[in-house]
């Protein structure tokens, strides 16, 4: 493990998983049941919050490039179905929060809640590395296009964050052993955000969305030093990022509370990229996958508006 800035990165720790089922529309599982379409089901699991981590390394890699192409516009679209899909899950999580706090006494619900916090926590990776390359976008356009929606997203994650750590505070929702888990959680989380936020600050002054900006810039003069040294440098950074994912690979709890929502988002966030950035990396399938679900849910509604209208 690498030290970057002050201290060490996060620990790596082991915990049990158990698999979430899909949920697909009926006309997915209409061409799955009769073989029209060559998918395997496993690839339609909605995202989980490691997945989330994944695609923020990837944001983190490739977020300057789509800054820097002053060429390529993002579509008016994409970043309007990033903010729509963001808004819907900060929206469910505030009302199971609220189904949380009124029901009290954690009892059977104990890894459902848990599991909550875990997404809402981990997540917010994602959400202030996103906002940065947002940001970054109009600071290379002198313009305000996009930095405003990822901002307005941030603090709508954050409204979700700390009614989740008021919560934990109260305690009477988790038994302590959990809230140990995520209290760690939440402070892993917090550095690795600085470590991406501090390889964007390269590019553009986006310390603001970081955890703790001076830790962030700590982490990217360290980052900027190992670059120096080439090749070596870039293997350096790799290793990190690959550190990082790992850290995230098993969740601490065996649920997905927001899974589907979840996949909307990151492909809302793929979808403000150009298709070379895409093409060739792990997210190219990804999109593709989604784009098909979207059409099968178009399908589904315009099945059911004629059968309305008969």
């Amino acid at each position: 493990m690498f030290v970057c800035g002050k201290g060490g990165f996060p620990e790596v720790a082991p915990f049990a998983v158990e698999a979430s089922a899909p949920r697909f529309p009926a006309s997915v599982v209409s061409l799955l049941e009769v073989n029209l379409l060559p998918v395997d089901i496993s690839m339609l699991q909605a995202m989980r919050p490691s997945e989330l981590v994944d695609l923020a390394v990837f944001v983190a890699d490739r977020g300057h490039s789509l800054a820097e192409d002053t060429s390529f516009q993002i579509p008016a679209a994409a970043l309007e179905g990033f903010w729509i899909s963001h808004k819907h899950r900060a929206d469910h999580w505030i009302r199971a929060l609220t189904n949380v706090s009124e029901r009290g006494d954690p009892g059977r619900h104990r890894r459902q809640n848990a599991a909550l916090l875990e997404e809402i926590f981990t997540a917010e990776i994602l959400t202030r590395v996103w906002a940065a390359v947002l940001h970054l976008y109009d600071l290379y356009r002198a313009g305000t296009d996009a930095g405003p929606t990822g901002r307005s997203a941030m603090l709508a994650h954050l409204e979700a964050r700390n009614r989740a750590l008021s919560l934990l505070l109260d305690g009477k929702p988790f038994v302590e052993a959990d809230a140990v888990k995520l209290q760690r959680l939440q402070q892993r989380n917090e550095r690795w955000t600085d470590v991406l936020i501090g390889r964007l600050l390269e590019w553009g002054d986006v310390a603001c969305f970081a955890a703790d900006s001076a830790r962030a810039r700590d982490f990217s003069a360290d980052i900027h030093r190992r670059e120096e040294l080439g090749d070596a440098g870039h293997r350096i950074w790799h290793l990190m990022t690959v550190s990082l994912t790992a850290a995230y690979a098993v969740p601490l709890f065996p649920y997905s509370p927001s899974g589907s929502l979840n996949q909307r988002v990151a492909a809302s966030i793929l979808a403000c990229f150009p298709p070379e950035l895409i093409r060739g990396t792990a997210y190219e399938y990804f999109v593709r996958q989604h784009e098909l679900l979207q059409r099968c849910e178009d399908l589904d509604r315009m099945l059911a508006d004629a059968g309305c209208a008969e």
